[in-house]
């Protein structure tokens, strides 16, 4: 970071080259490690100068992109996925800002658009394993919830066994508890 604010100091003086393509791959660069060390406000900061110097870069704006993500504005990285995805002409490019894309859309609540651009965008595989994923992950938390209830009725009847209630009434105080 330090590197780039000594370019960009340079360039204002007229030490360094001032030319749009110098000024805009500091602030791109300076921005990148900004976001690197997750200082997200000043990395927003240079992408957004970046894209005033020149607004046809779609890295710019899939970086400002990735940092609104990262600050929880998802509208506005949605609205920086479309002007990259407008701006680029390499296929394997569109195709990765189609699945940031997507990512936001699901964000946002699009449920049914996030997952036809996901089925679309991604090969088969990666597709089944991104779904396994999720799955395992919903399993492990469905798992965790009913370990801890289990725990709980557990405590309980061990509990209530000195008092000698019958299973109806341990049930009826589980359920109380989780209410």
């Amino acid at each position: 970071i330090t590197k780039y604010n000594i370019i960009l100091r340079g360039q204002d003086s007229g030490t360094f080259s001032r030319s749009k393509a110098s000024r805009f791959k500091a602030y791109f660069s300076r921005g990148y490690a900004h976001a690197k060390v997750n200082n997200m406000e000043d990395a927003l900061n240079d992408f957004s100068t970046c894209i005033e110097i020149d607004n046809t870069y779609p890295e710019a704006y899939y970086n400002r992109a990735l940092v609104f993500r990262s600050l929880l504005c998802h509208a506005s990285a949605y609205k920086d996925l479309c002007d990259a995805i407008k701006r680029t002409t390499v296929n394997e490019k569109r195709r990765v800002y189609r699945l940031a894309q997507a990512f936001v859309q699901r964000e946002l609540g699009y449920f049914k658009h996030a997952g036809d651009d996901l089925r679309k965008n991604m090969t088969k595989k990666e597709y089944s394993d991104f779904l396994a994923r999720n799955f395992k992950k919903d399993q492990e938390e469905a798992e965790r919830q009913e370990a801890e209830r289990t725990k709980k009725f557990l405590a309980l009847k061990r509990q209530n066994s000195k008092r000698k209630q019958s299973i109806f009434d341990i049930t009826k105080t589980a359920k109380q508890n989780n209410s």
